[in-house]
């Protein structure tokens, strides 16, 4: 890529990619190494050079603003040292003696870069340009720009693919508002008549809103407002915050419907939350479809919880009633979470669903008999225990998901439940990152070749090793788990009481407990 095209195809896609992350609120400072990596990766051997030997002084990391100055003087340089080709003719008098003459045109840029304020950079990171957001695509139609990256040519020749990231249409992520479809004058009024038609008739109305907590992709609490909707089947969050939680996306494609059986959108991705109130130290979790937007909610100036007796002293879910705080999180049947008088968020089942194994009940029979089977042999060995309501011998306690693992070719144990000791609790990290390892036990399978060839016979086997080691009194909080036997029947709380495969300590404890059975019961054998 040694051409003045390619250059400026480069220094083009950096300045629209920065620019856009900024205008939705995701500038490049915290990745700005990996961005500026990136970029240098796209340059050819010769321009790469420069760029290095122009680094090589400083001591600090190259900043991403350095290398677009660089890449701008750059293409400077190319411009200013490109052959353009003509063609003269020498003799008019005699066509055969025409010749060909070779000039070299230096190609200056006119001193401001930017349309509206003539500064040195793109007008989408213009300031001037962001500010005006009433004016934006006046701007841009008055100086016939392209309304898809904002360069000067027509939107039908733009070569830029990409498209606006909240409504996906093709316009730039600046002008969406300005694109957006606006009502008639007609249907506008017709609007606001009802509007106060209603508004003598009905006093203000508050929604059942929350303020609860989200762990995002690097561990980080985000605080959001949430809109509780039991009349909703799915939970839902807006892109906004899809794009701060950074979690990883699945690409769906679901129709979402409104009251009246209307279309209201298509969600084109999910992503798995964890969720819990403010308050509380419970969370759960829920696949969140992902919409650009949720609801234009918003409470009246006057609508003042002091004002209002019946609701005075009450610990709010959400502390500020009449806030204008948008809301980021629509918590629907999918999730467990209801809501009493709008004053507190208690955690709770979701009724009439299941989620996660319960579904699976439901489609497959034979999975729900043999998970069941599992879980009654567990209980009916004392390998696990119910927990008493209110009789806590710790203040520590966990509570682990579970899930089947079906092996149809196993000839002993078809379906084997496993524990999720990695699962993320209230705050935002697991059990098995606050355990202990320890070093591994077991001798490397070599050694355990080698002497295999010494005996004649070999038998080796322990049935449920992990589950013959008791675990002590004052640990089983640790490793709780919800069960119930029937999807309509109450949900109750068991404590595992002993070594649980799932956990990152229980290896270490089950060899461990072996090595020293066997020393401390050699002589009896």
């Amino acid at each position: 890529m040694k051409s003045e095209s390619a250059l400026r195809k480069i220094l083009h896609g950096v300045s629209s990619t920065a620019g856009t992350l900024e205008s939705i609120g995701r500038p490049i400072n915290s990745s700005e190494d990996l961005f500026v990596f990136s970029i240098v990766e796209l340059l050819d051997g010769r321009s790469r050079r420069e760029w290095e030997n122009g680094i090589s002084d400083s001591p600090n990391p190259p900043t991403f603003v350095l290398l677009k100055r660089f890449l701008e003087h750059r293409l400077q340089t190319l411009e200013a040292i490109q052959p353009v080709k003509s063609e003269s003719v020498a003799n008019k008098s005699s066509e055969s003696s025409s010749r060909a003459a070779r000039t070299h045109h230096v190609q200056k840029r006119e001193p401001g870069w930017c349309t509206l304020c003539k500064k040195d950079h793109a007008l989408m990171v213009c300031d001037d340009y962001k500010s005006k957001m009433a004016h934006r695509r006046q701007l841009v139609d008055g100086n016939h720009f392209c309304a898809n990256c904002l360069g000067k040519h027509k939107i039908a020749d733009c070569p830029s693919k990409r498209l606006c990231s909240v409504c996906s249409e093709k316009h730039h992520t600046l002008l969406h508002d300005a694109f957006r479809k606006v009502p008639t004058e007609e249907s506008a009024e017709k609007t606001s008549l009802v509007a106060h038609s209603s508004s003598q008739r009905i006093s203000t109305v508050l929604l059942a809103t929350a303020r609860i907590r989200i762990v995002d992709r690097f561990r980080n609490i985000q605080e959001v407002r949430a809109l509780i909707d039991q009349g909703s089947e799915a939970t839902i969050i807006t892109e906004k915050l899809a794009q701060r939680l950074r979690l990883p996306r699945r690409h769906t494609s679901i129709a979402v419907f409104g009251v009246g059986g209307q279309q209201t959108g298509v969600a084109k991705g999910s992503v798995s939350v964890s969720v819990w109130p403010r308050s509380g130290k419970n969370s759960v979790s829920a696949s969140a479809l992902i919409l650009p937007r949720l609801t234009v909610y918003a409470t009246s100036s006057d609508a003042s919880p002091t004002e209002w007796s019946h609701i005075r002293g009450l610990d709010l879910a959400d502390s500020n009633l009449a806030s204008l705080d948008p809301i980021d999180v629509l918590l629907g049947t999918s999730t467990p979470a209801s809501c009493s008088a709008i004053s507190e968020v208690v955690l709770a089942r979701p009724l009439g669903d299941a989620s996660g194994s319960e579904k699976r009940f439901l489609r497959e029979d034979n999975f729900r008999d043999l998970y069941k089977e599992f879980m009654t042999t567990y209980e009916s060995m004392n390998h696990m225990s119910r927990a008493v309501a209110g009789n806590r011998t710790t203040r520590r306690i966990c509570y682990l998901p579970h899930h089947g693992v079906l092996k149809k070719s196993s000839a002993s144990t078809r379906l084997r439940v496993v524990f999720n000791g990695s699962w993320a609790v209230f705050s935002g990290t697991s059990l098995n990152e606050h355990l202990q390892v320890k070093k591994n036990l077991l001798p490397a399978l070599t050694d355990v070749l080698l002497r295999w060839r010494w005996h004649r016979y070999v038998l080796a086997d322990v049935e449920k090793m992990y589950r013959q080691i008791v675990v002590h009194e004052d640990d089983r909080d640790l490793q709780r788990i919800f069960w119930r036997s029937d999807i309509n029947a109450e949900m109750s709380g068991f404590r595992l009481n002993t070594v649980t495969y799932g956990l990152a300590c229980a290896p270490f404890l089950a060899v461990r407990t072996l090595q020293q059975l066997a020393r401390d019961e050699a002589e009896n054998f």
